[in-house]
C-alpha cells in the first residue's frame, strides 16, 4: 500500500530551500528532493546511490590524509577505487 503524500511535510522542505526533482524512488515512489546536493527520499529516508557514495569516498579520503602506513594507503586507494568504478555504473 503507498502512502498518501504529506503535504506539510512537503511545504515545510520547501520553504528550508529543497527542491523537489523530476524524479521518484525507487523504493516507495515518492518524489525525490534535493538539499544542500544530497538527493534523497522525505518519505523512506532512502539516499541516491551516488549520495551515499560520495559520503564514503569523502571518509576514505580523510581516512588516507591521516595515515602514514603504506599498506593501509594502499588499501584505502583500492577502496576509493572500487568506489568510484561503482559510481560510474
Amino acid at each position: 500500500m503507498v502512502k498518501m503524500i504529506d503535504n506539510e511535510k512537503i511545504a515545510k522542505l520547501l520553504l528550508s530551500g529543497a527542491k523537489m526533482t523530476d524524479k521518484h524512488c525507487k523504493r516507495c515512489s515518492y518524489p525525490l528532493f534535493e538539499k544542500d546536493g544530497k538527493i534523497f527520499c522525505i518519505n523512506c529516508g532512502s539516499e541516491t546511490k551516488e549520495d551515499i557514495i560520495n559520503e564514503k569516498i569523502e571518509f576514505l579520503y580523510n581516512k588516507l590524509k591521516d595515515t602514514e602506513d603504506v599498506e593501509e594507503i594502499e588499501k584505502i586507494g583500492r577502496a576509493i577505487e572500487t568506489l568510484k568504478k561503482i559510481k560510474s555504473f
